[in-house]
């Protein structure tokens, strides 16, 4: 891994309602988990301004971009970062914060790589094996920054950076479903002191 963190955090917690936001911000503040805005959320750039003024430890994160008008305007409202579902290319060169580009295929990793992406979101990974197919992706990806999504499970986490992750990207359902979200907030902050 490199000495300076080219994201503003190793595991990324994405939301698709403005409630669940709201719930989990509290729990994700002070920690190194980031909270994943989806621009499916309505006014979601709105929300990002509102989390980002009221925890000032906050990682806030916009997910769900898809061109660089929505990529600006996130990054206007204070997002750290942004996350695209597939190859964007215009993206990265449009803001200036990290980019995480979408992507599944080797040939689709190699165009969000070569469109200057700070790291490549695979996705859905559990649809292709998981950590296992993770791990597949590093032996012709050596040097690329990959961020495994979809599917993934709290303690799937560690297989994910032993298999060469650069972060993690998890459902807000992996936080809430399993009881409190503070335990599981808890027990990743534990995983990520051990990678």
């Amino acid at each position: 891994m490199p000495d300076t963190p080219l994201l503003p955090a190793r595991l990324l917690v994405v939301v698709r309602d403005r409630s669940t936001a709201l719930d989990l911000a509290p729990q994700l503040a002070g920690t190194e988990l980031a909270l994943e805005i989806t621009s499916s959320i309505a006014g979601y750039v709105d929300l990002i301004g509102e989390l980002v003024g009221t925890y000032e430890t906050l990682h806030v994160i916009a997910g769900t971009i898809t061109d660089a008008d929505a990529a600006r305007a996130a990054e206007a409202a204070g997002a750290e970062a942004l996350v695209s579902p597939h190859v964007v290319a215009e993206i990265p060169a449009a803001v200036e914060i990290p980019t995480i580009i979408g992507a599944l295929t080797p040939t689709e990793v190699t165009a969000a790589a070569a469109c200057g992406a700070t790291a490549v979101k695979v996705f859905p990974v559990s649809a292709m094996g998981g950590a296992s197919y993770l791990r597949s992706l590093r032996g012709p990806y050596p040097d690329v920054p990959l961020v495994p999504s979809g599917g993934i499970q709290p303690d799937d986490v560690a297989d994910y950076f032993a298999a060469g992750a650069l972060g993690v990207a998890l459902g807000s359902a992996a936080l809430t479903s399993g009881g409190a979200p503070a335990v599981v907030v808890e027990k990743l902050s534990g995983v990520l002191a051990d990678v």
